[in-house]
Formats: structure tokens, sequence, C-alpha cells
């Protein structure tokens, strides 16, 4: 136990370091994306053309989307089959 605590000392600096430095890298990430305005109007307009396509009716009632819904833009198909949200 006492060879691991030493260990952990030792390395202690240089983990703390690697940590800072990856943790700076997601803070710089969400700054850009807080900050991106194209990113902004696209999920606005997503958004906006979720709540007129569900916001009404008795199916859905759905307002609003979950961020994960982002990833199946995608896959979202028309009713001819032929395109996605994203063509």
């Amino acid at each position: 136990a006492r060879v691991n605590c030493f260990k952990v000392i030792l390395s202690f600096d240089d983990e703390l370091e690697r940590l800072k430095s990856s943790l700076q890298m997601y803070f710089d990430v969400i700054r850009m994306v807080r900050n991106n305005k194209g990113l902004y109007t696209i999920i606005e307009i997503i958004l906006a053309l979720g709540n007129f396509l569900n916001g009404d009716n008795p199916r859905g009632g759905a307002w609003g989307f979950h961020i994960g819904f982002l990833r199946k833009l995608n896959e979202t198909k028309t009713a001819d089959n032929k395109k996605t949200l994203m063509t």
C-alpha cells in the first residue's frame, strides 16, 4: 500500500497537468459551441420544424427535442422515402 501511495505522490503533478489540459480542451469546445451563431440557427430551425410537425399532432404533442435527436437527422426520411432531413 505504501508503494502505491508513493507512486501516486510521484505521478500526481504529471497527472494533474494532463487532466488540466484535457479539461481546458473541453471548455474550449463548449465555448466554441455556445458562440457559434450558425449552429444556433440550425438548431433553431430544427426546433421550429419539429414543433410544427409534431406540436399539434394528437399522437405527438411534443414541443422541443432531446439533444440526442440530432444524430438521427440523417436517418429521418420524407414520406416518399427519397430524402432525409439533411438533404
